[in-house]
């Protein structure tokens, strides 16, 4: 996810949408399909692909509202790709499925074990999504930071293909960043975008035991203090079972110590079959409060961040006529109309809603 963003929709055209799923847990499977009931009520075709999708497609397929469900292997082949009516952003999936079991994640047991596609091969695809006019290439998989064939390896591949603007990565398994990675980012690539979306979950060693992640809050902060310059988003779980009150203060506290201004922050659900679901489980109502106070932790460093903007000036990457993404992925809003794809020089003077106006 980019970000791991729970739920990403991408336009195809005016009247259909794409809507990539996530399984991670049972609250993020809810959202994805109030998702799509929301598109369809708004008169569009909806394509549904990921990872719930492909758990439970006999429940998507039968769902009234989705047109048809999509294997992500038809993103990576362009069958879908061709489709887009504006060629701002593409995605290209790098591997999929994920060798870690994640105590609380169903995602493994449905998808296997990772696979990654050869550099070769997705260098010839970035080439034909800049050909067919994308400005914006992301990467994309369940767990790229896995992917076999060395992650910055690829990236600087990506970065010499003529054509392209920006490269962006979703979500990041912090244990997997390496010396290389960090160094690439520290390089300031202009194309390589000052943006990434960590899988953190907690910021409590004891949490993230008991969740197996391979990763500790020091990892989280290691990378902040080598990449002071760039925005971090995060997936964050809150109320994991047995996760008390200390626990849950580590992590409000890792959000504000490393600067998270990205945040997709789910109170923990079960999924069955998984062993968190047989742990001691915390009160939804404390689970919800929970994630409540993160959310409006990270809303409070963003709103503080694009205070930090007015002023300044920044590159804008249009995805319609009057809004659009700088480098940090912070939405933009046009105060005059520009052409869908084009990127714009852009004098901040406020903010609104949680995007910088300019």
């Amino acid at each position: 996810m980019l970000e791991s963003e729970i739920i990403k929709k991408t336009s195809l055209s005016d009247d259909c949408v794409i809507i990539n799923t996530c399984a991670v847990t049972g609250e993020a499977e809810r959202q994805c399909r109030q998702e799509i009931r929301k598109n369809y009520r708004l008169g569009k075709k909806v394509i549904v692909t990921g990872c719930a999708a492909k758990i439970n497609e006999k429940i998507y397929a039968s769902m009234p509202e989705v047109y048809q469900v999509a294997d992500k292997k038809d993103l990576l082949q362009g069958k879908i790709v061709e489709g887009f009516e504006n060629r701002v952003r593409a995605y290209l999936p790098i591997q999929t499925g994920c060798s870690y079991r994640c105590t609380f994640c169903i995602v493994p047991y449905a998808r296997g074990n990772g696979i990654s596609y050869e550099i070769p091969f997705l260098v010839d695809k970035a080439k034909e999504m800049v050909k067919s006019g994308f400005k914006e290439i992301v990467l994309t998989g369940i767990n790229i930071a896995s992917y076999r064939y060395s992650l910055p390896g690829l990236m600087k591949r990506l970065l010499d293909v003529d054509g392209l603007c920006r490269l962006r990565l979703s979500s990041l398994d912090p244990a997997l960043l390496d010396d290389e990675f960090i160094r690439l980012y520290a390089e300031r690539n202009s194309k390589l975008m000052p943006h990434i979306h960590l899988s953190v979950q907690s910021g409590d060693d004891v949490v993230l035991r008991k969740m197996a992640r391979r990763h500790r809050r020091r990892d989280i902060i290691r990378i902040r203090e080598s990449l002071p310059d760039i925005t971090i988003g995060a997936d964050i779980i809150a109320g994991f079972p047995e996760e008390n009150e200390e626990m849950f203060m580590n992590t409000v506290k890792l959000v504000d110590e490393v600067f998270i201004t990205h945040g997709h922050i789910f109170p923990y659900s079960e999924r069955p079959g998984t062993p968190a679901a047989a742990m001691p489980q915390i009160d939804k109502h404390i689970r919800r409060e929970r994630a409540k106070l993160l959310r409006e932790k990270t809303a409070g460093n963003l709103d503080r961040y694009l205070n930090s903007c007015i002023g300044g000036e920044c590159n804008v990457l249009v995805e319609s006529k009057n809004k659009g993404f700088n480098e940090h992925y912070v939405t933009v809003k046009l105060k005059s109309a520009a052409r869908a794809g084009s990127i714009e020089k852009v004098k901040i003077t406020g903010k609104e809603d949680g995007c910088l106006v300019g």
